[in-house]
């Protein structure tokens, strides 16, 4: 993962946490704001981490951010998948970005898409790996 040992450093982490709830997909005015500073954000980044999140088809409002993203080029999603549950390939969006040769689930430095699988064992030591190489 060269690239990411190259990245600039005037970067910046911002945590975004999206809270699930039965009405979609935004219920209050705090929400809207923080989901309108995500988005400005992620625009202005280069790098996407997430963990925790599966691109269920219920937050397609998400995916659709995400995937959008994805496609402007010169980005990359760091996604650390939990025993392998999300699979990238039944994602319309996730096919497209293959037929490209884009998302390459070895992680090589063509990658758009870094599939990182992590469980109970190797989660904390898969994500400091990642911490350190974006330090």
């Amino acid at each position: 993962m060269r690239l990411l040992n190259e990245i600039k450093e005037e970067r910046f982490i911002i945590p975004f946490l999206h809270i699930p709830s039965g009405v979609k997909p935004i219920i209050c005015a705090k929400q809207i704001e923080q989901f309108h500073r995500f988005c400005d954000k992620l625009d202005n980044s280069d790098i996407l981490v997430i963990m925790g999140y599966h691109f269920n088809s219920d937050d397609n409002h998400l995916n659709a951010i995400v995937s959008e993203w994805l496609k402007k080029g010169g980005r990359k999603l760091i996604y650390f998948n939990f025993k392998g549950e999300t699979n990238f390939e039944k994602f319309i969006w996730a096919e497209e970005i293959k037929k490209e040769n884009k998302l390459d689930l070895n992680k090589t430095d063509e990658s758009v898409i870094y599939n990182i699988y992590i469980d109970d064992d190797n989660c904390k030591t898969q994500y400091r790996s990642v911490l350190d190489k974006l330090s």
